[in-house]
């Protein structure tokens, strides 16, 4: 009987050590399916916020008379440096100081092009740190006034 008993619980002992063994397989794998997903979850929070916000800027800028001036009433803390306005943006992608910045939002004024010289074109940018989030370009068409039509309307 001491054998039986024996050879029952190494059975037992065995069949643990399996489950164990199985256990930790399977955890090991779903801790990195989840950290992927976590991961994946976080870019896509942050690019949705950022197409956001560029487009935001994109509405301030076209919205307005095809200059900076608009853009920087709007983003009290915004810097102008030439021809472009840099924004600073916190971890939750509301405006801050540069100190305070982890994101940044980029709007520079494109050149005129010689046959449409009525239309102001920006690039709008997102950055966190270095690396480019998103990018869109934006568009405002002044139109014609009648000063501008040789003293107007004959």
């Amino acid at each position: 009987m001491n054998k039986t008993n024996a050879h029952r619980n190494h059975l037992f002992l065995l069949e643990i050590l399996l489950n164990i063994l199985l256990f930790s397989i399977l955890l090991s794998v779903c801790l990195q399916f989840f950290s992927k997903t976590y991961r994946l979850t976080s870019e896509t929070t942050d690019l949705h916020r950022a197409v956001t916000t560029c487009t935001n800027a994109a509405s301030i800028f076209e919205s307005g008379d095809g200059t900076l001036t608009p853009l920087l009433s709007q983003y009290e803390h915004a810097d102008q440096k030439g021809e472009s306005v840099l924004i600073y943006l916190d971890q939750d992608f509301l405006e801050c100081s540069k100190k305070d910045a982890v994101y940044s939002v980029t709007v520079c004024l494109l050149p005129e092009d010689s046959a449409s010289s009525r239309l102001s074109r920006a690039q709008i940018t997102c950055y966190r740190d270095s690396e480019e989030l998103y990018g869109i370009t934006a568009c405002r068409y002044m139109p014609l006034t009648p000063k501008d039509m040789n003293g107007g309307i004959s």
